[in-house]
């Protein structure tokens, strides 16, 4: 975060670069700390697991401390605000990434557009060409599949009229 307030006197480009790489760097870091996480659950999953099947007892954490039962009441609650939170920063990046207009720009941020621009209309061209070589490609295999099923036909057709 302290890359993101350090950006003073950086063009827009390198802005974007900075905040990018400041969002991924904090992505990584909280995955990793998030992986950590997933695995000491598991293993307390699975300590508590054992030590229920060692002593014979119910399923419930009624022989469990007061302490362990209130940390476990707080981790479950912990983990429901981390849903709304995941989806709050999912929406966040998607409003992030998409571009905005504003009242202003700069020359080189209409540069950067006008070529963001040509790049999705080239890119929408090749799509809507690679479609339309894949639905070429699929009506002359079909076109020569019923062809050679006609002729086929027409093969098993002359052969019974031989024999007859």
């Amino acid at each position: 975060m302290d890359v993101i307030l350090s950006r003073a006197g950086l063009s827009a480009a390198q802005q974007r670069n900075v905040c990018f790489g400041a969002v991924k760097d904090e992505v990584k870091q909280t995955e990793a700390k998030l992986a950590d996480a997933l695995a000491s659950l598991k293993k307390l999953r699975e300590v508590v697991r054992v030590a229920r099947d060692v002593h014979n007892a119910q399923p419930s954490l009624v022989g469990l401390s007061t302490s362990a039962r209130t940390a476990v009441a707080q981790m479950t609650q912990v983990s429901k605000t981390i849903s709304p939170l995941l989806e709050e920063i999912r929406s966040s990046l998607n409003t992030f990434a998409t571009p905005r207009s504003f009242d202003y720009s700069t020359e080189e941020e209409d540069e950067e557009d006008d070529e963001l621009a040509r790049w999705r209309d080239r890119t929408e061209q090749r799509s809507a060409f690679q479609r339309l070589r894949s639905l070429y490609d699929r009506f002359a295999a079909l076109r020569h599949a019923r062809e050679t099923s006609r002729f086929r036909s027409k093969k098993d057709n002359v052969r019974c009229t031989r024999r007859s």
